[in-house]
């Protein structure tokens, strides 16, 4: 797992700047929904097809919470990222997500996901779903896979559970898991946490269905949380997802 975890900085020059701390903002502190300690399952997810995902396979109930940076590393460079939206899944409180409001630099990753773990229970249950490119994958000796297919990292805590049929492909060597991915994986494999990191693949700049549909997959995690009523629709999530032009 370490070999394919990329490091969040440089160890070649030492950093002057201060550690930076991200604070998690619950919002409404009286509201017994805005207790993330309470929450069996935390999902991040990536912009595009784990954010089409997301909304399209579940109905969400918007949180308060947020995260920002300490008051003491406001005027920090590079700029914070945005604070992810967060949601509640049905009308219970056993599945959190969070979507991403675009990416978190790799040298705040660590401080970023220390922020959002230290506010959920040991116990609960950590996924991280994002994409990779076809052109991205590196594959040497053999042919990259094709849409749809689901690839992936996890600690040792989530191996140990049953997760038979779940269909997700460990990531080949020598791609790596970086940013957010990477710090998730290194902070829940040292706290003994069962942590998945999946990314589907999309070829190309245009998102299509069965790079969403990959993470149907994961639905046996969110079976006692889903509501059984709700028929995945990807439809409308679709049409506000633009093209990405870069692919780096």
């Amino acid at each position: 797992l370490l070999d394919q975890l990329e490091p969040p900085v440089s160890d070649d020059e030492d950093d002057e700047r201060p550690l930076e701390k991200f604070v998690f903002d619950r919002g409404d502190k009286g509201a017994e929904s805005s207790r993330p300690e309470g929450y069996r399952v935390l999902v991040i997810c990536g912009e595009g097809a784990a954010t089409v995902f997301a909304t399209g396979a579940f109905s969400l109930r918007p949180l308060p919470w947020a995260i920002r940076l300490a008051e003491e590393n406001r005027r920090s460079f590079p700029p914070p990222p945005r604070s992810p939206q967060f949601f509640a899944a049905g009308d219970g409180d056993s599945v959190a997500f969070a979507l991403l409001q675009g990416s978190v630099p790799s040298d705040q990753s660590t401080a970023w996901v220390e922020a959002v773990l230290a506010e959920f229970a040991p116990t609960a249950e950590v996924l991280f779903l994002d994409r990779i490119y076809r052109t991205e994958m590196l594959s040497h000796g053999v042919e990259r896979p094709e849409e749809p297919h689901l690839c992936g990292l996890w600690t040792a805590a989530w191996a140990r559970q049953t997760r038979a049929g779940l269909g997700v492909a460990p990531l080949r060597t020598p791609n790596v898991m970086e940013g957010v991915g990477a710090a998730l994986l290194t902070q829940c494999e040292a706290a003994d946490r069962a942590c998945l990191c999946a990314l589907t693949l999309q070829d190309g700049a245009h998102l299509a269905l069965n790079c969403v549909r990959s993470f149907e997959r994961l639905f046996p995690v969110f079976a006692d949380h889903r509501p059984a009523s709700r028929q995945p629709d990807y439809s409308e999530a679709l049409r506000k997802v633009m093209p990405r032009v870069s692919m780096s």
